[in-house]
C-alpha cells in the first residue's frame, strides 16, 4: 500500500487522537470501521506539504528532496499551453493549484481532441491562435491568450465563479446579443438587446481576455462593476436578485437611492426583485 498523507504520524489504536491531522489505519472519515494497522507498517511518506505548519515537512532519513515536475514527462510537453505554469499544481507552484490543460480544454467545449496533434492550418493564421484567418472574429489574439480562444478565435473570458453565462466556447462573443451573467443564489444582469463586446483591446491593439471574475462582483442583494476594467458591460440592464427580504424595496446607487432605476417586481414569497438600471 502506497499513501502519501499529511499526518502527525498518530497511529490511534482503540481510541480517538482528536489532535492528529491524519489517523493512520482508519478507512471511515469518523473512524468507526475498524483499524488497520497494516497502514503505518507500510507507508512510505518521503515530503509533502503541511498546513499545520504551512511548509513542506521531509523524511529527515532521506536525502534527496529534489521532486521532479513529473514522474512520466521529462521535460514540459510540446502540447502543454502557454498560459499555464508547469507543473500545474504543488507546493511551490505560484496558487498551488492551477487549471490542467484538460480542465481548460472541457471548459472551452473542446474534448476530447483539443489536445490530440494537430495538422498545420491550410491558410493564414496571423495571430497563431489555432484559428484561420477567414474565420477569425478577433484577428489580433494576444500571445497570453491563444491558448484560450474559442472557435471564433476570440479570447475567453476568464469567468469561473458565473453559472449563469453563455457558452463561451462556441458563441460569438464579439457582439452578443441577450447576453445574462449570474450567480444562481445571489442574481443575474440581464442586456436585452444589446450588442456587447467582450474583448479586450489592450495598449499593443491585441485581443486579450476580460477577466469577469475580478471586475463584476455579484452578492448577497449587491451587485459591482469595476466601470474601468469592464466598461464593455457598462450599459442599461436589468437586474435579478433571488433570496431578497424587503419589507419596501429601494434600489441604490453607489449608496445613494437611483431615482433612474426602476422597479419591474418584487415577488415577496419567491424573495425576487426584479429592477432596471441606466449604467453602474
Amino acid at each position: 500500500r502506497n499513501l502519501l498523507a499529511q499526518t502527525t504520524g498518530a497511529t490511534p489504536v482503540g481510541i480517538l487522537i482528536k489532535s492528529a491531522i491524519y489517523r493512520l489505519g482508519y478507512g471511515a472519515a469518523n473512524c468507526a470501521s475498524g483499524y488497520d494497522p497494516v497502514i503505518a507498517a507500510t507507508l512510505y511518506r518521503h515530503g509533502n506539504f503541511d498546513y499545520a505548519t504551512n511548509s513542506a515537512i521531509w523524511d529527515s532519513d532521506i536525502a534527496n528532496h529534489t521532486l521532479p515536475a513529473s514522474l512520466y514527462h521529462t521535460s514540459k510537453p510540446s502540447w502543454w499551453p502557454s498560459g499555464v505554469p508547469w507543473p500545474a499544481i504543488g507546493p511551490e507552484v505560484s496558487g498551488y493549484a492551477n487549471k490542467i490543460p484538460a480542465q481548460i480544454c472541457f471548459e472551452q467545449g473542446k474534448m476530447p481532441n483539443c489536445l490530440a496533434a494537430k495538422s498545420p492550418p491550410s491558410g493564414p493564421d496571423s495571430d497563431l491562435d489555432g484559428v484561420l484567418d477567414s474565420a477569425d472574429r478577433c484577428p489580433r489574439t494576444a500571445h497570453a491568450a491563444r491558448d484560450f480562444v474559442n472557435t471564433f478565435g476570440c479570447a475567453i473570458p476568464i469567468a469561473d465563479k458565473f453559472d449563469i453565462k453563455p457558452q463561451f466556447s462556441s458563441v460569438d462573443i464579439n457582439g452578443m446579443q441577450n447576453l445574462e451573467l449570474g450567480i444562481s443564489i445571489f442574481g443575474k444582469i440581464s442586456y436585452m438587446n444589446k450588442n456587447i463586446l467582450l474583448v479586450k483591446t489592450t495598449a499593443q491593439n491585441e485581443d486579450e481576455r476580460l477577466n469577469l471574475d475580478a471586475d463584476l462582483n455579484i452578492s448577497q442583494g449587491k451587485i459591482t462593476l469595476n466601470q474601468n476594467s469592464l466598461p464593455q458591460l457598462n450599459f442599461p440592464a436589468t437586474i435579478t436578485l433571488y433570496n431578497t427580504d424587503f419589507r419596501s424595496p429601494k434600489i441604490l446607487r453607489d449608496g445613494k437611492e437611483c431615482t433612474d432605476c426602476r422597479i419591474a417586481g418584487y415577488d415577496k414569497s419567491a424573495k425576487t426583485i426584479v429592477f432596471s438600471v441606466p449604467g453602474f
